[in-house]
């Protein structure tokens, strides 16, 4: 028994060396190792992390929205942080919303805010009547 895995496994080292051998010398293998294009550089570290924008220099419906989270999730205002700020217009509901993205800088939890600029409703849940507004936007 000893004798057929020794044999079984040396027949299996000599044919992944002809494979290799065989794989090395095609054909295909040089054109690629002779190309005129230059070497795809490797990323090994993610993008940068974008800063998030300071409470201070950031717009009155993001100040809502802070509150808003600080007061339901009972975190203190200056661990949250706003990541992403844009506004959004639904013409056909002549509604114009800033959507905030807040982060809790300790738990790593986001906290997606709509905020209404006339109305300065602040809603944090996405219903069904959130989603209409975006359907209507987009």
């Amino acid at each position: 028994m000893n004798k057929q895995r020794i044999f079984t496994a040396l027949l299996t080292l000599l044919i992944s060396g002809l494979s290799l051998l065989v794989i090395c010398t095609a054909p295909i293998a040089q054109a690629w190792s002779h190309s005129p294009l230059p070497t795809p550089a490797m990323l090994y570290s993610p993008l940068p992390t974008p800063k998030p924008i300071p409470p201070s220099g950031s717009s009155p419906e993001a100040q809502k929205a802070l509150a808003y989270v600080a007061a339901r999730e009972g975190i203190a205002i200056h661990n949250l942080a706003i990541v992403n700020e844009f506004r959004r217009e639904a013409p056909l509901l002549k509604r114009t919303f800033q959507a905030i993205t807040v982060l809790d800088l300790k738990s790593g939890h986001f906290f997606p805010v709509l905020v209404d600029h006339y109305s300065g409703q602040v809603e944090a849940k996405v219903s069904r009547f959130s989603l209409r507004w975006i359907r209507l936007v987009i």
